[in-house]
């Protein structure tokens, strides 16, 4: 499962950086993405470990990873089966806390119910993550693009 926080189009973006640059974007770009996602990946985990049993135990099958144009933190089932249960709940499993629902949508806000650890940390982290985004952003432009004078 990926959820996608939109901002601005980074692919058309990155496309128009690389054909200028070429593979100094990628790095720079690939940096960022890589800070993110294991600084959201870290808060969730955290989120994971102190909260019941399952979670407890299954909080290392969230996963991050980077790419050129965007980052990915994922929920990763063949790392622990249990990661599903334990993120979304469950109807029928006692050992899973209540059934909060799987349907994550941009603007959700912090009254959105979904999730116990992976997407409540999306949701306080996404003021953070433009900020943060916006910054690598402009380091990875300066990089780009030194002043010529």
């Amino acid at each position: 499962m990926t959820v996608q926080i939109r901002t601005v189009n980074v692919k058309n973006l990155a496309r128009d950086i690389h054909r200028a640059v070429g593979r100094e974007k990628d790095r720079a770009l690939r940096a960022a993405h890589r800070k993110i996602a294991n600084e959201v990946r870290d808060d969730a985990r955290t989120k994971a470990r102190f909260t019941f049993g399952p979670y407890h135990r299954a909080s290392r099958a969230i996963t991050s990873r980077a790419f050129p144009n965007r980052a990915v933190v994922r929920l990763q089932k063949r790392t622990d089966p249990r990661i599903f249960g334990a993120e979304f709940g469950s109807i029928e499993f006692k050992q899973f806390y209540g059934w909060r629902g799987n349907q994550w949508t941009q603007g959700s806000g912090p009254d959105s119910q979904v999730g116990y650890a992976l997407h409540p940390a999306l949701r306080e982290n996404v003021p953070r993550i433009r900020e943060e985004y916006g910054d690598r952003l402009m380091d990875a432009m300066a990089a780009a693009f030194p002043k010529r004078g």
